[in-house]
């Protein structure tokens, strides 16, 4: 099958939505050659327009006639020229229906790819082996060009959960300061931001290896693992109960006996809002039970009513007394 035919035939089965996700990631790394669909997109153009929807067609209609009122009769150079833009915005239109709302299907990477998720967002992402991940507020993950070779490696900073896609031949290893986690067809949870003192691991499935520059753990599932930098330390808790490491992902905050100090760490993140402790006694305050982050204002009750702390806005922060 020559190229065109199998531009055509991946055009044809998006279209119709029977494309399968590894031929959408095929199409998506054919998008990145522009060159090609330059050359010979009025074949394509051909081929795929009739499955487009109006709107669309009417978008490029219009572009046709700016492109070719002026003049009745005009060079060929000028109608190659408005078929290569016309082929950008069908590409750029193509692009915007691959890409779902907070969900990216990450093309095989030619670059170093890195995905960014700000502060009181989330994202869901799709690694180029079918891994998925889901970024936590703050949070970036990273990989390099070569990420589909003998060795899938990334490098994340903030929170993760990794459901990573089985390959036995083939490695996939999370890199976090100073520690490599290592996995196969695992899902787990990696907490690892840089204003915390310390780096959390919990497996949910599977097996995973943590390596510092002292020890190597094996860890099996319903294990967490706390990495301190500090001291380069690696210590591991068999955790009855998960949930409260995995608690962000339902949009919930599970704690115990948790500083408020490093909850207001989190609020800060997960809200993108800047927190004042105005009463030295808040520091020593610690809070037990299940926040949900319904609204930053359901949260500021939960903790008022549950552990004695006064609020007070202003236009720069949220100020935070002592009741």
């Amino acid at each position: 099958m020559n190229v065109m035919s199998k531009q055509s035939d991946l055009l044809n089965k998006y279209y119709e939505c029977k494309a399968t996700e590894a031929e959408k990631r095929q199409l998506l790394r054919m998008l990145n050659h522009r060159e090609i669909w330059n050359d010979d997109f009025d074949e394509a153009w051909e081929h795929a327009f009739g499955d487009i929807c109006k709107s669309t067609d009417n978008r490029i209609f219009k572009k046709i006639e700016k492109a070719t009122k002026p003049k009745r009769m005009f060079p060929w150079k000028y109608v190659f020229s408005a078929v290569v833009c016309i082929g950008t915005l069908f590409i750029s239109v193509l692009s915007v229906h691959l890409w779902k709302k907070n969900e990216m299907l990450i093309a095989y990477a030619y670059e170093n790819a890195t995905i960014e998720v700000e502060k009181g967002q989330k994202s869901n992402v799709v690694l180029p082996d079918g891994t998925q991940v889901v970024l936590n507020s703050d949070s970036r993950l990273t990989y390099g060009k070569d990420f589909n070779g003998i060795m899938r490696e990334v490098n994340l900073q903030g929170e993760a959960y990794f459901q990573v896609a089985p390959q036995p031949h083939s490695s996939f290893v999370v890199r976090v300061g100073e520690l490599a986690i290592q996995a196969l067809g695992t899902s787990f949870n990696i907490k690892a931001y840089p204003d915390e003192d310390k780096i959390t691991a919990y497996l949910e499935s599977g097996i995973i290896v943590v390596k510092s520059a002292d020890e190597v753990i094996r860890v099996e599932p319903h294990e967490t693992v706390f990495f301190t930098p500090s001291n380069g330390k690696l210590s591991r808790y068999v955790v009855e109960d998960g949930f409260s490491h995995l608690a962000w992902l339902s949009n919930e905050m599970v704690y115990e006996d948790e500083p408020l100090i490093e909850i207001i760490k989190q609020l800060e993140r997960l809200y993108n809002v800047k927190f004042s402790i105005k009463s030295e006694e808040l520091s020593s305050i610690t809070f037990s039970g299940t926040l949900k982050n319904n609204s930053l204002q359901s949260t500021l009750y939960a903790l008022e009513f549950t552990a004695s702390i006064r609020y007070k806005y202003t236009p720069d922060e949220i100020e935070l007394y002592m009741k």
